[in-house]
């Protein structure tokens, strides 16, 4: 029995986010099922479980499972085209042609059986949906994966299907062109999925599950349900704006979090066609001050911002300029280039 280097190495690679908790055994372990039609390797810990398909050239029916840090060592290593897989009494012997590692054989009841999609109905993800889930993971507040704000959500309003997620200093909400089920990710999913163009979406007994085709992903459903944004993006005024360049408030912003020795607060000066942008450290001395450029059909008052927060904000928009709406305790950020993505920023109360 043989796979191909370069097919476990892709394996590898896929499914590299997933990782086990150490506390059972048995998640430390890859299952490998070899038949005349494909080699089917499946990696599976408590919250989620990758299957991925290989072709075979092999004419053997057997089930083994390997340790998966030993078979990756060996993989990474290799320098033959092939990783062989043979059975001898209680052991399993690896071998790439030059370096042989002998496994104890352990016994595949044990490991955790896959959910079957049954009669499910299906969706398919595009791109514009699969980039949204990963945008949204930079706004959820990891320190707390076990609440609403530790997961990026697919909701519905009315008709109408988003992709929501905070951390609440920042909201990010993405509308989609199609409608989808609600679902919660993690943020190991939304990381997971990014690479995939497109993807068939069902949901198998306590699974949410995501096909590429070629390789299965499924991870556990959360019971977490998506926070009410409705007041929030309601309360925002789209006839009052102002519009910026993106990288001006970028570079500043970056400028900022690269040598704060504090909580990095600026303060946002409205003037006549341009914003003032001050930073300031009583403590060490050290000030720091951009004027950008500004369109405003309004007159806002002075306000403060986040820069670690503000950063990510901005750079989800490939757009030249962006659009700073104001809605009660935060300014929305937009663009109409990028349309149906909104990124709220709370605006934060500070005297230095």
């Amino acid at each position: 029995m043989r796979i191909k280097v370069t097919d476990l190495r892709e394996f590898f690679k896929r499914s590299s986010k997933i990782r086990s908790n150490g506390v059972l055994p048995i998640h430390d372990y890859l299952k490998i099922d070899f038949s005349r039609e494909a080699v089917v390797i499946t990696k599976s810990v408590s919250f989620a479980f990758c299957r991925h398909e290989i072709e075979s050239e092999s004419n053997d029916i057997e089930t083994i499972l390997v340790e998966e840090k030993r078979l990756s060592a060996l993989v990474n290593s290799a320098e033959g085209e092939y990783i062989t897989f043979e059975i001898k009494k209680d052991k399993i012997l690896l071998s790439d042609s030059i370096n042989e590692v002998s496994l104890k054989a352990e016994n595949v009841e044990g490991f955790s059986k896959q959910p079957k999609q049954g009669d499910n109905e299906t969706y398919i993800l595009s791109e514009s949906v699969i980039s949204a889930l990963f945008q949204a993971k930079s706004f959820i507040y990891v320190m707390q994966l076990d609440n609403n704000y530790g997961h990026v959500y697919c909701s519905n309003v009315g008709e109408d299907s988003y992709i929501f997620s905070t951390n609440g200093q920042a909201l990010y909400l993405k509308k989609l062109t199609e409608k989808l089920p609600a679902f919660s990710l993690n943020p190991v999913a939304c990381e997971t999925l990014a690479p995939y163009e497109t993807l068939v979406y069902y949901t198998a007994e306590n699974y949410n599950c995501f096909d590429s085709g070629k390789t299965l992903f499924g991870f556990a459903k959360s019971e977490m349900k998506a926070p009410n944004f409705s007041p929030v993006v309601n309360n925002i005024d789209r006839e009052k704006g102002i519009t910026v360049n993106k990288d001006d408030l970028l570079k500043f912003t970056s400028l900022v979090n690269s040598f704060s020795f504090k909580v990095p607060i600026i303060s946002i000066e409205p003037g006549e066609g341009s914003l003032a942008l001050r930073y300031n450290e009583v403590d060490y001395q050290v000030d720091a001050q951009r004027d950008i450029e500004a369109v405003m059909n309004f007159s806002p008052e002075v306000f403060h911002w986040n820069t670690q927060f503000l950063e990510p904000v901005l750079k989800c928009f490939s757009t030249e300029k962006v659009t700073l709406h104001p809605g009660g305790p935060l300014y929305a950020v937009e663009n109409p280039e990028e349309e149906g993505l909104t990124i709220g920023l709370i605006k934060v109360k500070y005297n230095n």
